[in-house]
């Protein structure tokens, strides 16, 4: 994951902004100058550029010499202003994609998504499987949930108790051969 992907997901984004913004990650700088879409250079350089303010950003050495520079001779309107920031911005969102991002995904906020988007995945698959073998939308209901945590769990308890349960509930919404087809079906295509 880096930060175009992200940066197209506004949910993901919001979520990663929180823990950036955190008392964790302690970068929120970072991800409050990516978002930004000010064109007020003098803003956007008093903000996230200039040494020492309070959202000060990481960059490279050279870079912000040439922005203090423009900045120490007020030259807000000076054409090389938007060159500098997006090379700011690609500055950043390397080293967001370098350390940051890998920061969050072994965090419990980031493992909590990832392990989301396995189970959404998986269920899109799961409610696929369902309605092919002719179960219902109450009946599927019934069967989601199990399956959905068995798709994504690694403890083998948790595995067992949601395969007998999509056991009990495959018998209890359908006849006992067609159950039968249905838990085969679904562990020859690798949902269970």
């Amino acid at each position: 994951m880096n930060w175009d992907t992200v940066a197209a997901n506004p949910t993901l984004l919001a979520r990663l902004g929180n823990w950036m913004k955190g008392p964790t990650s302690l970068t929120g700088e970072n991800w409050s100058f990516l978002v930004s879409k000010s064109t007020d250079n003098k803003s956007v350089y008093e903000t996230f550029i200039k040494p020492g303010s309070k959202s000060e950003v990481n960059i490279d050495s050279i870079l912000r010499g040439k922005m203090n520079a423009l900045a120490t001779a007020a030259k807000w309107a000076d054409p090389t202003w938007p060159a500098l920031i997006k090379e700011a911005k690609t500055e950043v969102k390397a080293l967001v994609d370098r350390d940051t991002m890998s920061k969050w995904a072994a965090s419990d906020d980031g493992k909590a998504y990832l392990l989301e988007m396995k189970m959404h995945a998986g269920l899109d698959k799961i409610k696929k499987a369902i309605k092919v073998l002719g179960i219902n939308d109450t009946q599927a209901a019934a069967m989601i949930p199990a399956m959905a945590m068995y798709n994504v769990t690694t403890n083998s308890s948790a595995k067992a108790a949601a395969l007998k349960t999509m056991n009990a509930t495959a018998k209890a919404v359908v006849d006992d051969n067609k159950a039968k087809a249905l838990m085969a079906a679904l562990k020859s295509a690798g949902l269970v």
